[in-house]
């Protein structure tokens, strides 16, 4: 009996393509469509057959028409706009940590910004790849998240709704005794 399609599906968010290294340009340059190509390969060389590609966090990292995307505000090389991102320093991080911290979120938000200049629509890259490796496209859609709940009201990964407290749950936990935690204060 032959497999169906649909049966080795892999998920990829909005940013995993920008945090790694090991994507990068092979000459070291800057980010290019080539790379989305690279990454299409590596799933289908490993028997992926369908890729769910999610384009957005909060903000959509693509160039939206409607709403500010993740590179709203963003310059090229500043570490300040990553700042708020992060809680304040306690015992378990260093300024040391934080400035490694910086240097690797300008690192992937630039990379970002090097297709955004480029022109290169990334998703429609990926979707391409796909075709030509007979993988099938598909877009997911995040619902409310989290990753900016370090610092609702600084963190560039935030929209003006999330960084509201009247727009967010109460943080409760689902056992009342386990008190409140801020990763339960998504949208309502």
């Amino acid at each position: 009996m032959k497999p169906t399609r649909h049966r080795n599906l892999f998920n990829g968010d909005c940013t995993f393509l920008f945090y790694a290294d090991i994507y990068h340009s092979r000459d070291g340059g800057p980010y290019t469509a080539e790379v989305m190509h690279r990454y299409v390969d590596l799933l289908a060389n490993s028997g992926v057959d369908t890729f769910l590609i999610n384009p957005n966090g909060q903000h959509p990292w693509y160039p939206s028409k409607k709403l500010p995307n993740v590179l709203t505000g963003y310059k090229r090389g500043n570490r300040e706009f990553f700042r708020g991102h992060y809680p304040p320093f306690d015992k378990d991080w260093t300024p040391a940590m934080m400035e490694k911290r910086l240097d690797a979120d300008v690192k992937f938000l630039n990379r970002y910004l090097d297709l955004a200049e480029a022109g290169v629509d990334w998703i429609a890259e990926i979707a391409k790849g796909c075709r030509r490796r007979g993988i099938s496209p598909w877009l997911s859609i995040r619902m409310n998240d989290l990753h900016g709940a370090n610092s609702w009201e600084k963190s560039y990964m935030n929209c003006p709704l999330q960084r509201d407290p009247q727009y967010r749950l109460s943080g409760w936990n689902i056992n009342p005794k386990d008190g409140k935690t801020k990763f339960r204060e998504a949208l309502n």
